[in-house]
């Protein structure tokens, strides 16, 4: 605690010393105050002479204050004498910091509580044409508040869909941002450098630690968390000169093949002069697409637009279907273009029409779009 911060809660296996910091009443001018400061041991023991010492460790030292009478002194260096956690006290359990303040000769006494807790992640996803940011929030495991005052230590990797360890070898690429001082770390994530031998699996979220000196690896007293990843395909009902009607399935769960609200449908254009690449030739104002309900009724199938367009009420998928570029909220994903004969037309060396989904927002849950999530639509023209 070089830097004099206040930890509330000691994570499981973390080396720390003590602050000390207050104000001596009556002061009135810049006061040498000696300090002497220790840890209930029933949660901590403390390194000291080239070893652990499970008894009573006091740590002390001279500071000054200003003229109001406040001061601070931080205990604890890693090459010198510092605490740890004592790792038979229980998860949760609360424990005692201790401090008398000596001022000429006068001696004041302090005392605070702090916690042992451990730690586990959440993720949440946001996704783009090309691949998806992970948020990653590092939170106690007993009661999941954010992991505060730990900037630049802890980090997650997406074991058995984007893995940093592979074969042995640890690729540093792929591990999070060292998580902020409020616990947040982040991942950049191409959909083709996602896990493709699987449709559906559990993901770990371990936790790797990082010392002063650099080295990374990976903190296995520390829980790991899971998150499940999960493959997305398109069910094209309906496509014609001038529009799509396409729902997203989990792939995964090919048992149930349920719609996935949230999903956007990205249209393209590509030429021989300029091939599909994912970002390259989008359809501007025609996607991404509008969101509408699907119906089923009597056998027939229906977009079901009337809370937006009255007019339209039910519109039948068929060979005629031809949509409104209305803006409504549905659970089908709708995109009107234009005759896409003539956007192909305009390429100079046209060859098709493609679809690309694009999840949008999720949680716990990782979306892989790239397996099944882009099909040529029509060929050359």
């Amino acid at each position: 605690m070089l830097t004099g911060e206040f930890l509330e809660r000691v994570i499981v296996n973390e080396n720390f010393g003590i602050n000390v910091t207050g104000i001596v009443p009556g002061i009135s001018s810049p006061s040498q105050v000696t300090v002497t400061a220790w840890l209930d041991p029933s949660g901590a023991i403390c390194f000291a002479d080239g070893g652990w010492k499970s008894s009573v460790c006091k740590f002390s030292g001279t500071t000054a204050t200003n003229a109001s009478g406040w001061f601070t002194i931080a205990f604890g260096e890693l090459s010198g004498r510092f605490y740890s956690t004592n790792r038979s006290a229980p998860v949760g359990s609360q424990h005692y910091a201790y401090a008398v303040v000596a001022v000429g000769s006068s001696n004041y006494s302090y005392n605070s509580t702090w916690k042992i807790d451990t730690v586990e992640v959440t993720a949440d996803f946001d996704y783009n044409l090309t691949g998806a940011t992970a948020t990653f929030r590092f939170v106690y495991a007993t009661d999941g508040y954010p992991v505060s005052g730990r900037g630049g230590y802890y980090m997650t990797s997406l074991e058995g869909a984007y893995s940093a360890l592979e074969g042995g070898t640890l690729n540093m690429s792929r591990l999070s941002t060292p998580c902020d001082s409020y616990g947040f770390a982040k991942l950049y994530i191409p959909y083709e450098e996602l896990n493709a031998s699987t449709l559906w699996s559990p993901v770990d979220l371990p936790v790797w630690a990082t010392l002063k000196d650099g080295s990374v690896f990976r903190a296995t007293w520390l829980p790991t968390s899971r998150i499940i990843y999960t493959a997305l395909a398109p069910v094209v009902y309906q496509f014609n000169r001038t529009c799509l009607a396409v729902e997203a399935i989990d792939w995964g769960d090919r048992a149930n093949l349920t719609g996935v609200p949230g999903v956007q449908v990205a249209l393209y254009w590509d030429t021989y002069a300029l091939p599909f690449n994912g970002t390259h030739g989008l359809l501007g104002y025609y996607g991404p697409t509008q969101r509408m309900d699907l119906v089923r009724q009597e056998g027939r199938t229906y977009i079901e637009i009337s809370s937006s367009s009255p007019d339209h009420g039910y519109i039948p998928v068929d060979s005629t279907l031809s949509i409104p570029e209305t803006k409504v909220e549905a659970e089908i994903a709708v995109a009107t273009y234009a005759d896409y004969q003539e956007i192909i037309a305009l390429g100079n060396g046209p060859e098709g029409l493609w679809l690309q989904l694009v999840p949008g927002h999720s949680s716990s849950t990782l979306y892989n779009p790239i397996r099944e999530g882009r099909i040529l639509l029509v060929g050359t023209i």
